[in-house]
């Protein structure tokens, strides 16, 4: 199959000293580990996927990195990487009670400092208050289930969505007449 090719290709560079050097360059390396976690997990979960020890590999290799200090950032690239990086932790041992507990934590964190008292995003644009709000709902959906990685914090989740969407019932900001007619032009 060519995508087992492809993406062994892809994580023989990653995983080597001129890959990991590239990375450490990448102003957006927060959003490409978490892109890569997920498709990783996805791409694990096929029967006929070959390269699984690379996989498990370069997975490992960025969950490591995911979880020194400062890797993830109070911004939404960092709260991308602290979702995939939970759910890539139920795959190693070395996810330990607390290290998950303090990635849930800045996770919360995270989201929690997206949205001002009013319940805006503070990142002032609706694209991005969409986004934080349908990142909320997957989180409490995939919560929904003890077995999910995010079980943890879905109550937390839960109640921070609730106090958003008392300020704007639902969940949007096009009832606002000036933000409808910004997307509408937006979209034209």
């Amino acid at each position: 199959m060519w995508a087992n090719d492809i993406y062994a290709a892809l994580a023989g560079y990653l995983l080597s000293q001129n890959g990991q050097d590239r990375l450490e360059e990448l102003t957006s390396c927060d959003h490409l580990a978490a892109e890569l976690q997920k498709s990783t997990l996805c791409l694990l979960s096929y029967p006929d996927f070959g390269p699984r020890q690379q996989a498990r590999d370069l997975l490992e290799s960025i969950v490591k990195w995911a979880l020194k200090p400062g890797s993830v950032r109070t911004n939404n690239h960092g709260l991308m990487l602290a979702e995939a990086t939970l759910y890539s932790l139920a795959a190693f041992d070395f996810a330990t009670n607390s290290v998950v507990a303090e990635l849930e934590e800045k996770l919360f964190t995270i989201i929690d400092a997206a949205f001002d008292e009013t319940g805006l995003c503070v990142e002032n644009s609706p694209a991005y208050h969409m986004f934080h709000i349908r990142l909320l709902r997957r989180i409490l959906s995939s919560g929904k289930s003890d077995l999910s990685p995010l079980h943890g914090i879905a109550p937390r989740i839960g109640g921070l969505l609730a106090k958003v969407c008392s300020t704007w019932p639902d969940c949007t900001l096009l009832k606002e007449p000036i933000l409808r007619s910004i997307v509408s032009w937006l979209f034209m």
